[in-house]
């Protein structure tokens, strides 16, 4: 399969994150939490397209205040259209940012960003393409959020549930804050996502969320410069103790690195219940579910 296939059955997944999008804003009240990055605002605004996945030519533009709580928006997705396009506006450390997302390109259009500090022309085109590339980052960390998500079990059998329920709902009926997030821990590779997001930018003031975060890293740290005292200081533990003589007997065996083997194939395995991969080694993403 060539480049240009591979971006055409592909394409759904920018309506879907759209459609996520849409959904963890009405649990959240717009306000989330991107892993380093902190806590953020994230309102569908003033306009809002919705097409049908079969019949590209049933098409629903919205426009006015807040279209995306409206029945007529409601209507649209029990007929079985997804969100296309939609002005989004994102508020982080009090700057506020609007632009008009493109689903099935998954790109950006009328990008409005906050008002420039600099005097100097040169320092305000630095500084217009500093925030430009901020509210793409952003973007990007929410659409790795919802990739692991969507690669994982748990989309399959909580989140869609979750979502055809919101889509039949007459009153656009979400599930508790509370009970997302709990659904989320599940996920195992969300981890590692929130671990390489973007960091704030710095001099930025850091969120509660992100002081939580740097505390609970810290105190891993520290626990985990506690266990890796020198050998003499004290007596191995029997976990330690036990590693050790089976590295001793597969080396007597000739076979060094059978410790590292069952490692890997623990990890293997854990990768395997998260996500599903074919056989080259690429992830498998089901069909779309609405």
């Amino acid at each position: 399969m060539d480049l240009i296939d591979l971006i055409q059955t592909r394409r759904f997944l920018g309506n879907e994150f759209l459609t996520w999008l849409w959904y963890k804003s009405e649990v959240f009240e717009g306000r989330f939490n991107i892993g380093k990055r902190g806590a953020c605002e994230v309102w569908f605004d003033d306009s809002l397209t919705l097409e049908a996945v079969i019949v590209e030519t049933e098409r629903s533009k919205l426009k006015g205040a807040s279209p995306s709580v409206s029945p007529e928006a409601r209507e649209a997705l029990r007929q079985g259209k997804l969100p296309t396009q939609a002005r989004l506006r994102v508020v982080q450390d009090q700057q506020e940012y609007g632009f008009v997302f493109k689903a099935p390109e998954f790109a950006l259009s009328s990008v409005r960003i906050p008002a420039l500090l600099s005097d100097e022309e040169d320092e305000k085109f630095y500084e217009r393409m500093y925030l430009i590339e901020e509210i793409e980052s952003i973007i990007h960390d929410l659409y790795g959020e919802f990739l692991a998500l969507r690669l994982s079990p748990t989309w399959d059998s909580t989140i869609v549930p979750w979502l055809r329920a919101w889509v039949m709902s007459e009153a656009g009926d979400v599930v508790a804050a509370d009970q997302y997030r709990d659904a989320l821990k599940t996920v195992k590779a969300l981890e590692s996502v929130r671990r390489f997001t973007t960091s704030p930018r710095p001099g930025s003031t850091p969120s509660d969320a992100t002081a939580e975060d740097t505390a609970e890293d810290t105190a891993d740290a520290t626990a985990g410069d506690t266990a890796e005292a020198p050998a003499d200081a004290a007596p191995a533990t029997n976990g330690a103790t036990t590693e050790a003589a089976a590295t001793e007997a597969a080396a007597a065996s000739g076979d060094a690195e059978a410790p590292a083997k069952e490692d890997a194939k623990d990890d293997a395995a854990g990768s395997v219940t998260d996500m599903a991969v074919s056989e080259s080694g690429e992830p498998v993403i089901p069909p779309p579910p609405f």
